[in-house]
């Protein structure tokens, strides 16, 4: 039984999980943090006191093909994220990898030290591993702990007060006062301009990009995921971010061609995310540069 996921690997490893000692799978990733997969999750851990996951942005070969649901990139290849799950009676915990990046160039380093990039496993409230780099779990719990979400502030009704977040984001995540040219997006409202400019720090900050990366970071945004984004408490809002925010719109545009249509979207400057990360993240000294690294083996 592995409940709503109706994919064939899920029907497999619950029967691995259910009669072997232990395991090696490589299979897409969506399975340890996508909703459907939740009863998959389940078994394995009832059967299994422990292993370790290894999560692949890309992987050495093209392991899975096809088009992804809500891109409309044309490439077919390494459009589903891999991950390699490692069980046996040794283990005693449960280590989860962040989203591995690599580039060809370091394939042997990563190979060899991938495994540094293991922690303890960390769970949402909702059951789903979080993959995050090593050193990040108490951010994510601090997180997690958020006392609202983007969805606590989104009205379904059309308000004279909105954002637009592009929906599939790579290497960072934005959200625009302006509209955006794009096919791949979604239109956020707000209640109050308040709502929306609270929601605006937090959406342009690297909140959403931990979250996401964290709970799924597959080629699409999915709106569960920005919905749940967490909103940390502000007791004030800062209008000289808001107005850095609105003025960097103006030079921060940025297009893509896609399937033969241009699409916008804004990259917020670094120093300009950085600060609204100083303004709504607690003072630590952790290193965020590895959840932005395109080779984290370099």
């Amino acid at each position: 039984m592995t409940g709503p996921a109706r994919e064939n690997f899920a029907y497999f490893m619950v029967k691995i999980a259910k009669n072997a000692e232990g395991f090696i799978a490589v299979t897409p990733a969506s399975y340890v943090s996508a909703p459907k997969f939740g009863v998959l999750r389940e078994i394995i851990e009832d059967h299994f006191r422990g292993g370790d996951v290894f999560v692949f942005d890309n992987v050495p070969d093209t392991l899975f093909r096809g088009y992804k649901f809500g891109s409309t990139n044309t490439s077919r290849t390494n459009f589903v994220r891999a991950a390699i799950t490692v069980c046996s009676p040794n283990h005693d915990r449960w280590r989860i990898t962040p989203i591995i990046r690599w580039r060809s160039v370091s394939r042997a380093r990563m190979f060899a030290n991938c495994s540094s990039l293991l922690s303890d496993l960390k769970k949402s409230r909702r059951g789903e591993w979080a993959k995050l780099p090593p050193g990040l779990g108490p951010l994510g719990d601090w997180l997690s702990e958020a006392p609202q979400a983007i969805g606590d502030l989104i009205v379904k009704h059309v308000t004279p007060h909105s954002l637009t977040v592009a929906l599939t984001p790579r290497y960072y995540i934005s959200a625009s006062f302006r509209p955006l040219d794009r096919g791949s997006k979604a239109v956020l409202h707000f209640r109050t301009a308040e709502d929306r400019d609270m929601a605006a720090l937090v959406l342009n900050s690297s909140i959403p990009y931990i979250w996401w990366r964290a709970l799924d970071g597959g080629v699409t945004l999915p709106r569960r995921v920005l919905e749940t984004t967490p909103v940390p408490r502000i007791d004030e809002l800062d209008q000289s971010l808001l107005n850095a925010l609105l003025h960097d719109e103006e030079v921060s545009l940025v297009t893509k061609m896609n399937a033969g249509k241009v699409n916008e979207n804004i990259k917020r400057l670094r120093h300009l995310v950085a600060r609204l990360n100083k303004a709504l993240i607690p003072p630590t000294d952790l290193d965020l540069d590895l959840i932005y690294a395109e080779d984290m083996f370099r």
